[in-house]
């Protein structure tokens, strides 16, 4: 009899252990299915800040230029292209110096001009201040064989003008005098750049002036009509 008990009492165990053991593997069926997605941490994107642009800085321009060298002690550099009196100058060139002409007038070349910043300036254009040709390698033009005693043109001294030995208009070599303002000379022959002239004070001997007609003048100034004064570096 106490034996059937005690059977009984296990069974009633093993049955209490399966139901436990079924209770705790019932899955939530009110449970969401769906997994969730686990929450991406946003990052700030830093706004791009535009970098400070850098000021403009004076470029050299881009121009069609005609270098020419300097051909005499020294050319005055102007604000405006009137060549008389000294209140426009604002510089100045040497003998073998280059030049970049931007535009030729009828008696200026308007030039770049670089001192303090990029600007133009005016030059006389006379042939008797600047060359294409490099002044140091400049070779003379043969003498002239005019005859001394031959017939002559007066022409007028219209600005201070160099009388020279030779038709070399570079240098200060052959330079036999200055002759100013409203002196005369008298014309043997002209060439392509200058005239040949009696030597004043050799008899027999010729000399040579520029032709640049801002410093000699086929009339006389003083019947001339009234003008500006006659261009000057």
């Amino acid at each position: 009899m106490k034996r059937k008990r005690y059977l009984t009492v296990v069974v009633l165990f093993i049955l209490l252990a399966v139901i436990f053991s079924g209770c705790g593997d019932t899955k939530n069926t009110n449970a969401d299915p769906t997994p969730k997605a686990t929450a991406t941490p946003s990052v700030a994107t830093p706004t791009a800040v535009p970098a400070t642009e850098a000021p403009a800085t004076a470029a050299e321009p881009t121009l069609a230029t005609t270098v020419k060298y300097v051909i005499c002690d020294v050319l005055n550099v102007r604000a405006e292209p009137v060549f008389s009196g000294t209140d426009n100058i604002i510089g100045s060139c040497v003998y073998g110096e280059l030049i970049d002409v931007v535009e030729t007038g009828e008696d200026y070349y308007k030039i770049l001009w670089f001192e303090d910043g990029y600007d133009y300036a005016y030059v006389n254009s006379g042939v008797a201040y600047t060359s294409e040709e490099d002044p140091d390698k400049m070779e003379s033009a043969p003498l002239s064989t005019a005859d001394p005693n031959g017939p002559t043109t007066t022409m007028w001294i219209l600005s201070v003008t160099r009388l020279r030995s030779e038709p070399k208009f570079v240098g200060t070599e052959n330079i036999i005098c200055e002759l100013p303002a409203g002196e005369t000379i008298e014309v043997l022959e002209e060439a392509s750049n200058y005239y040949v002239v009696k030597w004043p004070e050799a008899e027999g001997q010729l000399a040579y002036i520029t032709n640049d007609p801002t410093l000699v003048s086929r009339t006389d100034p003083n019947l001339a009509t009234p003008a500006s004064e006659a261009p000057a570096t």
